[in-house]
């Protein structure tokens, strides 16, 4: 295992060990990334950034979320003992990518860098706690950072976001009954962190659904500009990931095909990341009835910026099916722009 991320082992938890408040005291913040994470994170937890830096052509010289953006060599040129780099990225592979730079800098996590992912923990557990009266798991967050990060399946899913969808499962099933589905599995990196550190997904009935080919069709309201993503996965291997696993089955298509094979069940949680308009809706309509009272849906890409960001496009069409599917009651969703999900309890 790299080090960047390695953690004191005296018997205390990391999130004991780890305070962000005590981290940034007398530091000067500087964001790593300028990209949606910044945008999300901000929106949660406003800090006095100083500046971003980021490489990707078009992001010199811009602001986002109110930051001024240089390019990465002006990091370069700072000293690390006032300093406390922020790495602002949602998938994984992209934090460990961004956390070598910083260690050819000569930085070390917990004492000149962090990610946001301990920054969304932060505004999100205290959300849970408010809203939903229950206290989430610190060990059970540091669990499944470390598997998103050095597991080696690629998962598109932010870290906060695989630990909001074990954190809530965890909390369904054992209120609700029922069993689980995840629609838009991608190479199944989300699934298996969720089985590794979940007894509750091991030992529940949980369903895979995606085409494992890609979108079909997209609508207007889908950016067409990426509607090409998602064809990299093989199927073979995916199913290797998953076949000790007596508990899960994959549904392989379209939802509308195998939606309707599926039978008369009842679901404790329901994971919609289908990314488009069309298929959310779809599930929408078949799943609400389905989950029982106690257990939830949760959606990803749900919340959206204000605006694209200069290189990329936002995938729009989970909001607007979500809000054209509830209706008056969307002011039940609990949203974490965090991570762009939201929660609905049944």
């Amino acid at each position: 295992m790299s080090n960047q991320f390695s953690h004191s082992s005296t018997g205390q938890s990391t999130a004991a060990l780890l305070s962000f408040g005590s981290l940034a005291q007398g530091k000067r913040l500087i964001a790593l990334g300028a990209g949606l994470a910044l945008v999300q994170t901000q929106i949660a937890r406003a800090l006095p950034l100083e500046y971003a830096v980021d490489d990707t052509p078009g992001l010199a010289n811009e602001r986002v979320a109110g930051v001024p953006v240089f390019p990465m060599s002006r990091l370069a040129s700072e000293s690390s003992d006032d300093i406390l780099v922020i790495i602002y990225a949602n998938k994984p592979k992209a934090i460990l990518t961004m956390a070598a730079s910083l260690n050819r800098l000569g930085l070390i996590w917990g004492k000149h860098y962090i990610d946001c992912s301990l920054l969304h923990f932060d505004t999100m557990q205290q959300s849970l706690q408010k809203n939903l009266a229950f206290s989430p798991s610190a060990d059970r967050f540091f669990q499944v950072r470390m598997l998103c990060l050095y597991l080696g399946i690629e998962s598109l899913s932010s870290i906060a976001g695989t630990w909001l969808f074990v954190e809530l499962l965890e909390n369904c099933v054992a209120r609700a009954g029922g069993e689980i589905a995840e629609c838009g599995v991608y190479k199944g990196g989300n699934a298996l962190i969720s089985l590794l550190s979940s007894e509750v997904a091991r030992s529940s009935n949980y369903h895979l659904f995606d085409s494992f080919s890609g979108f079909g069709t997209t609508s207007n309201f889908d950016p067409n500009s990426r509607k090409d993503e998602f064809q990299d996965v093989d199927f073979a291997a995916v199913a290797d990931v998953f076949r000790n696993y007596r508990n899960v089955s994959i549904h392989r298509g379209f939802f509308k095909e195998t939606l309707p094979r599926l039978g008369a069940k009842q679901f404790a949680m329901v994971y919609v990341d289908c990314d488009l308009y069309e298929p959310t809706l779809e599930l929408c309509e078949y799943f609400y009835q389905k989950v029982s009272n106690g257990g939830c849906l949760l959606f990803h890409d749900y919340w959206i910026p204000e605006c694209d960001l200069p290189h990329r496009k936002a995938f729009r069409g989970v909001n607007r099916a979500v809000t054209e599917f509830l209706g008056s009651e969307v002011d039940k969703l609990l949203v974490f722009p965090e991570t762009t999900h939201a929660v609905l309890f049944r």
